[in-house]
C-alpha cells in the first residue's frame, strides 16, 4: 500500500496527453433513453457499425460483449455479422468467468459468426488494486496461456506489436517450467497506465448522435474509436491513481487510455523484482561502503544522503525511462538502521554519562 500511495504521487509527472485522434462512443443515458433499455437490438450496433465505415475511422474497440446469440433476432445477428465484415477494422473483446465462486474460469467470446467476421479478438480485463484503482495492466491474456493480446492492442495498425512478443513492453510474468492449468486466466507483459490528466479527457460522443449522423464524419475520420458503456449503473467504473477517490472512469475511458498509451507509446514498466532487490541492496549498502567500519558515527550523512538519491532515482527513471522502481524497501530499511544507529548512540552517551573514566 505504501508502494501503491508513492506510485500514486508521481504518477501524474509523466502522464502524456489524451490524443486528439482517439474518440470515445458513449452509450449513455441520453442514448438509453431514445433508443431503449438494454439490450439492444443487433440491428442497432450494425447500423452503428455501418455509420463509422461510412466516417472512414481508422479502428473501433468495440468493448460490448456479445458472447449469446438473440433467441429472438437472429435476423438481427446476421446484419452486425455483415456490417463486421464490410467494416474489417472492428474488434471485439474477450472476458474470463469463473463457473462457480473460486472454481475453473471460462473464456466468454463473441458468438461464432462474430467472431469470423471481426478483424480481431482482444481480453478487456479491467485490472483493480485491492484498493480499486486500476493502475496496470496485462498486454496478454487468456485461459492456460496468455494467447489474447489487450482489445486497444489488437487493433488494426496495432496489431503487428501484439504478434511479435519480444517487442512488447511490460513485466513478464509467464517463465519457463511447468505449463499453467488449461483452466488457469494466465497473465503476462504487465505495464503500469499513465492516465492523462484528467483520466477521462478524450473526446466523447453520444452512441445516439452517431447513430443518427448528429456527429459530422469530419469528428471521426481517421480517428481511433472506443465503444461503450457510460451510462449510470451500467458497466464497472474504477479509480485512478493520483486523483481523488471520487474521481472514476469507466472502462470504455480505461480502454481509450490504454489505446492513448499504445500510440504514444508510454507505457510503463515495473521494474522486475530481480532488479529491484539488487538495486535497493546497492542503496542500502552505499552508507556502510561510504563511512567505513571506523566512521559508523558519522554514518547519519550518508543515510540521509542515500533516503533522498533512492526518491530522486525513482523520479528520474518514471519521467525519462518510463520505468517503476519504487524506493520504499530501502528508504524503509535506511529509516531503520538511522533509527537503530540513534539508539546505539544515546545508550553509548548515557553510558558515557554515568561512568568515570
Amino acid at each position: 500500500r505504501i508502494d501503491a500511495a508513492v506510485y500514486d504521487m508521481l504518477a501524474r509527472g509523466p502522464a502524456p496527453a489524451a490524443d486528439g485522434r482517439i474518440v470515445v462512443v458513449d452509450i449513455d443515458q441520453k442514448s438509453l433513453a431514445e433508443l431503449g433499455r438494454w439490450p439492444w437490438s443487433r440491428r442497432t450496433h450494425a447500423q452503428l457499425i455501418d455509420r463509422l465505415d461510412q466516417a472512414q475511422v481508422k479502428g473501433v474497440a468495440f468493448n460490448v460483449l456479445l458472447s449469446e446469440p438473440a433467441l429472438f433476432d437472429p435476423a438481427g445477428d446476421a446484419l452486425l455479422a455483415r456490417a463486421l465484415a464490410r467494416n474489417g477494422r472492428v474488434v471485439l473483446p474477450v472476458l474470463a468467468e469463473p463457473v462457480q465462486m473460486n472454481g475453473a474460469s471460462v473464456e466468454l467470446m463473441p458468438i461464432p459468426e462474430f467472431a469470423a467476421s471481426a478483424a480481431a479478438l482482444g481480453h478487456a480485463e479491467m485490472m483493480v488494486d485491492d484498493d480499486g484503482v486500476a493502475r496496470s495492466v496485462f498486454l496478454r491474456a487468456g485461459l492456460g496461456s496468455p494467447h489474447w493480446p489487450a482489445l486497444p492492442l489488437s487493433l488494426p495498425r496495432l496489431e503487428a506489436r501484439a504478434r511479435d512478443t519480444a517487442d512488447l513492453p511490460g513485466r513478464r510474468l509467464v517463465a519457463g517450467g511447468e505449463p499453467p492449468s488449461p483452466y488457469q486466466w494466465v497473465r503476462d507483459h504487465q505495464v503500469l497506465i499513465p492516465y492523462p490528466d484528467p483520466p477521462n479527457a478524450f473526446r466523447h460522443v453520444s452512441y445516439t448522435d452517431v447513430l443518427n449522423q448528429r456527429i459530422p464524419a469530419s469528428m471521426l475520420r481517421g480517428h481511433w474509436v472506443v465503444v461503450g458503456m457510460n451510462a449510470v449503473g451500467m458497466g464497472p467504473e474504477v479509480k485512478v491513481p493520483g486523483h481523488a477517490a471520487s474521481s472514476t472512469i469507466s472502462g470504455a475511458d480505461y480502454q481509450a487510455a490504454m489505446l492513448n498509451m499504445l500510440v504514444k507509446d508510454a507505457s510503463i514498466t515495473p521494474m522486475p523484482e530481480g532488479w529491484l532487490v539488487l538495486l535497493s541492496m546497492l542503496i542500502v549498502a552505499l552508507p556502510l561502503v561510504l563511512c567505513g567500519v571506523r566512521g559508523l558515527h558519522r554514518i547519519w550523512r550518508p543515510v540521509a544522503l542515500m533516503m533522498v538519491v533512492a526518491g530522486v532515482l525513482s523520479v528520474m527513471l518514471l519521467r525519462f525511462a518510463h520505468l517503476w522502481f519504487t524506493p520504499v524497501p530501502a528508504v524503509i530499511v535506511l529509516a531503520l538502521g538511522a533509527l537503530l544507529w540513534l539508539y546505539r548512540l544515546l545508550r553509548r552517551t548515557q553510558r558515557q554519562a554515568q561512568s568515570d573514566s
